[in-house]
């Protein structure tokens, strides 16, 4: 993808605060590089920081239970499964889908990036979430 299109698509990078982040500080900025992108910590037991990412969350979950091993996903699994879970239409979104908002915001750029990750928009009646 390219460090500058890295930092064009997450200029902000919203987390939690498990080990396996304690080095996103590092990302933040590069140096020699005119951009960057800023990260933030979510409190401790404070889901509701990222609520649009605990929704997410909550579709993966209708796919693969808590407690399945992901050992075994492939790329083309994981494309799959955000085609699907950004296609799906949101309240929080005025009933657009994140797909269509991605599109919105990123405009020229979208579909290079949309391209990298091999996700794709899906009709309604097509989705797969369970």
């Amino acid at each position: 993808m390219g460090a500058k299109s890295f930092y064009e698509l997450l200029q902000v990078l919203l987390t939690d605060n498990g080990l396996e982040f304690n080095l996103l500080h590092e990302i933040e900025k590069i140096e020699g590089l005119d951009f960057n992108s800023k990260v933030f910590f979510c409190n401790p037991y404070s889901s509701f920081q990222k609520g649009g990412c605990e929704r997410n969350h909550e579709f993966i979950r209708y796919v693969y239970p808590k407690g399945t091993s992901f050992d075994e996903l492939t790329q083309e699994n994981i494309s799959a499964l955000f085609s699907n879970i950004n296609s799906y239409p949101r309240p929080s979104l005025n009933h657009s889908t994140p797909f269509k908002m991605f599109l919105t915001t990123y405009k020229e750029n979208a579909e290079k990036f949309l391209n990298f990750f091999s996700i794709k928009e899906i009709k309604f009646e097509d989705l797969k979430i369970k």
